[in-house]
């Protein structure tokens, strides 16, 4: 399980327009303010949405916007995954944050060798919440931006940035083996790499100039255009790892081999 400060409530408020938006269409049934949340019903089973911004929820819409999607009906959301325990935790967060939990189950596509783990929530509750609070689009992502209530606060965004690396960031498998160390972040969305690339300033870490690469979906076998950010200098790499780091458990093992294992280092 995954530990997440809790921030002083006056830095994390959300829009209270678009919160009041909310209530008129979702038609809640409490509004919690002692829990900072509102509680809506959905078949039976009560539905939490959050009326502040925490660190959990940044690292949510962080994952989302990486490996997730929100449906174009309006009802569900999901996310995949190679690693079934990654999904298992998300959907922890998700019980958590919102009182729901999700379908998991693989799917082994024709172009791919590895089956990929999917996790999909049926809440339109929720799908509203995150399309019109976080300003996750619905259908393709193409054109992705860091929510400004996330991006204006330097604890929201270091969780955030978490979530999207945890989903679409790459580090070397083997690093012990590696010959030169790298950190990269790959997305179609051309907005969000530029998007990430000033946010990582903010930490101080540099990165190349934004690499677009052509190549195959291995879901659909269609040619596509990735967008990628890359870190190579061993300092930024560190300081990266420092500052925003990984939690999914694949890639924080390789991370603990780069700061505390045997790493090859480019002369």
């Amino acid at each position: 399980m995954m530990t997440f400060p809790k921030l002083p409530e006056v830095n994390s408020n959300l829009d209270l327009n678009v919160l009041t938006k909310l209530f008129k269409v979702i038609e809640p049934e409490t509004i919690d303010t002692k829990t900072n949340r509102i509680i809506v019903t959905a078949r039976n089973k009560p539905v939490f949405l959050p009326t502040l911004l925490n660190p959990e929820l940044a690292y949510f819409a962080g994952y989302l916007f990486g490996d997730g999607y929100l449906c174009v009906d309006k009802k569900r959301l999901g996310f995949s995954d190679e690693y079934e325990t990654q999904m298992k935790r998300i959907n922890e967060c998700a019980i958590r944050l919102f009182n729901s939990s999700g379908r998991l189950f693989s799917r082994l596509s024709l172009h791919s060798l590895k089956p990929s783990y999917n996790l999909e929530i049926s809440r339109k509750a929720i799908n509203w919440y995150l399309h019109n609070i976080l300003s996750m689009p619905r259908g393709e992502k193409n054109e992705l931006e860091i929510p400004e209530n996330i991006r204006t606060n330097l604890e929201l965004l270091r969780w955030f940035l978490r979530g999207l690396f945890d989903a679409d960031g790459t580090l070397p498998k083997n690093p012990e083996k590696a010959v030169q160390l790298f950190i990269d972040f790959s997305s179609k969305s051309k907005k969000l790499i530029l998007a990430v690339r000033d946010a990582l300033k903010q930490f101080r870490i540099e990165t190349l100039e934004p690499y677009a690469r052509i190549s195959k979906s291995p879901t659909t076998n269609r040619i596509c255009i990735t967008w990628e950010l890359r870190i190579r200098r061993k300092g930024q790499i560190l300081l990266f790892l420092e500052e925003i780091g990984f939690t999914h458990p694949n890639k924080r093992l390789r991370q603990e081999k780069i700061l505390y294992g045997s790493v090859a280092q480019p002369g």
